[in-house]
């Protein structure tokens, strides 16, 4: 159990699994009093090392409250300098207002050559579920997390048979079992660092106070059971779809992680999917000359989170006219690549498909399948992107016509005399046949542009000044903007 007072509690740890700095534990009013001698002491017993300085008030970490962060604490002091040693003590001591007989102060060995450190709570405080919630830091810094400072990770797991903790927890995992055990207390938030050596030092142990309401008696094995489920479902083979398999990624295609969240609110999910990701997403692929996929959402949500289906996205960038045995080559071929490289899901189109011709798609297309496809086979896949850049010249006209058209449609609705209800519902589907769907097929344009121009620099038909020059002189809303802030007045 936890003692009177946190450094007390350290103080009294016997413990196999980690390692506790060495600590000295001095009464406040007795420093006050002993001054003198206590500096003495403590420049004595850590005349070779840097020290922290912590609270130990009475009304820390107890029962019913936790205070963490409300007192002042100090790392990294020098204990020979003992003019900075005794204001940081006097310090902390008086951030307390009211100093009781037990009340106390305690000195710790600073740790050295830090590899990570931070807090572990075995709650999840948003759901306060069971698990270990480790909110980490990498590097010698070890205040990173507690002061709350940019630069901090976060990894939950939950205590399961079938996976295990990363490798790079494993130790912080045991040493947290083990206090947990000894102190006989399932709700902790313990500060840690871990060493170089991959030794586990454990700086505090507090219990996590938690309010009496949001303990709950959800089975999250249960879910994460059926979460399983529904992914493996997912991931078999298809009768419409090309692929021996899937995966899901929040990043690929429409990025639902940049647009919308990776926790959005139940509102923004419902529209992205209505707006694009349902059904508008593919119709425009069908347009600009790609494979009909008009039947599949491109998006999927588990338990809140928006991911999308890499196999339904990577189909849909097949061309049409592409024969089925060569479209199953490439699909799979994709697939493999992108199980080996998921770290560049946001980046699928620059690195893994081809999605358009330029003046360097020949030979790329050459060196990437030399080994999957036949000559004629990277021929006709050529032939067939080429056709998509034809087919996107046309179609741009008449996107950009269909934008033009919303703005008078929406108006008409607006100043009509629906109800609220209906006007919704109108300038819902108008937005979506008259402005994400030719949307889309700009920005297709506007990446087959970019191919063009990136491949002609590559080829040294331009130089990369010349590509800049020229991109600078296309007017956008930020060149216009540009443009006001010089010729305007501030008014």
């Amino acid at each position: 159990m936890l003692l009177s007072s946190k450094s007390h509690t350290l103080k009294n740890l016997k413990l196999s699994k980690s390692n506790i700095p060495k600590l000295q534990i001095f009464r406040c009013k007795d420093y006050l009093l002993k001054k003198e001698n206590i500096l003495k002491k403590i420049k004595f017993e850590f005349k070779n090392t840097k020290i922290a300085i912590r609270s130990s008030f009475s009304n820390e970490d107890t029962n019913q409250s936790s205070n963490a962060g409300k007192y002042k604490s100090f790392l990294n002091v020098d204990p020979k300098n003992t003019t900075e040693l005794n204001i940081k003590i006097i310090e902390v001591i008086n951030s307390k207002k009211n100093i009781k007989k037990n009340d106390f102060f305690f000195i710790q060995k600073m740790i050295e050559r830090v590899n990570f450190s931070g807090v572990v709570l075995t709650r999840d405080l948003r759901t306060y579920a069971k698990c270990y919630n480790v909110n980490y830091s990498d590097g010698n810094k070890t205040d990173i997390v507690t002061s709350g400072k940019t630069g901090s990770k976060n990894i939950l797991f939950f205590e399961n048979k079938k996976y295990k903790i990363p490798k790079k927890f494993k130790k912080l995992f045991l040493a947290i079992k083990e206090i947990q055990k000894k102190i006989n207390l399932d709700d902790l938030d313990i500060e840690f660092a871990v060493d170089k050596k991959d030794r586990v030092n454990i700086l505090q142990v507090r219990k996590l106070v938690l309010l009496n309401n949001s303990i709950h008696s959800y089975n999250y094995n249960v879910l994460f059971d059926n979460l399983e489920k529904k992914i493996n479902k997912l991931k078999r083979k298809h009768h419409g779809l090309i692929g021996d398999t899937t995966y899901f990624g929040n990043m690929p295609d429409w990025n639902p992680a940049e647009i919308i969240g990776t926790k959005p609110r139940p509102l923004a999910l419902s529209l992205y999917q209505e707006l694009i990701t349902d059904h508008i997403w593919s119709q425009n692929r069908i347009n600009y000359g790609y494979k009909d996929l008009s039947q599949y959402h491109l998006m999927t949500s588990f338990y809140g989170t928006p991911y999308v289906d890499v196999r339904i996205d990577f189909n849909s960038w097949i061309p049409n006219d592409l024969s089925n045995n060569l479209s199953k080559k490439i699909i799979n071929y994709y697939l493999r690549k992108f199980k080996k490289n998921d770290f560049i899901q946001d980046k699928v189109e620059f690195k893994i498909l081809f999605t358009c011709a330029s003046f360097n798609t020949l030979s790329n297309l050459k060196k990437e399948f030399q080994k999957i496809l036949t000559k004629k086979e990277i021929y006709e896949f050529y032939t067939c992107l080429k056709k998509i850049n034809k087919k996107a010249l046309f179609e741009k006209n008449n996107d950009i016509n269909l934008i033009k058209e919303l703005e008078i449609r929406q108006n008409k609705i607006k100043n009509s005399n629906l109800y609220e209800i209906d006007k919704i519902y109108w300038l819902i589907e108008d937005c979506k046949k008259f402005g994400t769907l030719p949307f889309a097929g700009l920005a297709r344009c506007g990446f087959i542009a970019v191919e063009l121009l990136n491949s002609m620099e590559e080829k040294k038909i331009i130089s990369k000044n010349q590509k800049i020059e020229f991109l600078q002189n296309i007017e956008t809303i930020t060149s216009k903007m540009k443009t006001d802030l010089n010729n305007l007045s501030k008014n």
